[in-house]
C-alpha cells in the first residue's frame, strides 16, 4: 500500500503539518504534484511531500492506525510542479 503525506492550502497554525492519505490510483505518483483530496467534507487541492511504502494492506493499515484513511481522489499532475528546491523554500518559509 502507498501512503502519501499531503500539505493543503489553509490559512491556520493547527492545519500547517501534512495530512496522510491513501494512494491506490493507476497513475505514477511522484513528490510536488498537485492531488484531489477530501478534507473536511470538501475536495480541495493538496501538494504530496512524502511518498511512504507499507507491506500492511489498506484494511491493516487502517486497523493498525485505528482511523481509516481516505483516499486520493485525482492527480492533477504528470510531473511535479514544485521541485525539491521550492519545496524546502516553503518548508522554510512555514
Amino acid at each position: 500500500m502507498t501512503i502519501v503525506e499531503v500539505l493543503i492550502e489553509r490559512i491556520a497554525n493547527n492545519l500547517n503539518r501534512p495530512f496522510s492519505y491513501a494512494y491506490d490510483l493507476d497513475e505514477e505518483i511522484s513528490i510536488g504534484v498537485r492531488v484531489i483530496i477530501n478534507f473536511n467534507n470538501k475536495e480541495i487541492v493538496g501538494y504530496i511531500t512524502n511518498i511512504i511504502q507499507d507491506e500492511l494492506s489498506y484494511e491493516e493499515k487502517c486497523e493498525e492506525l485505528g482511523y481509516k484513511l481516505n483516499k486520493i481522489i485525482k492527480v492533477l499532475d504528470k510531473s511535479p510542479i514544485l521541485n525539491e528546491e521550492l519545496m524546502l523554500l516553503a518548508d522554510n518559509l512555514s
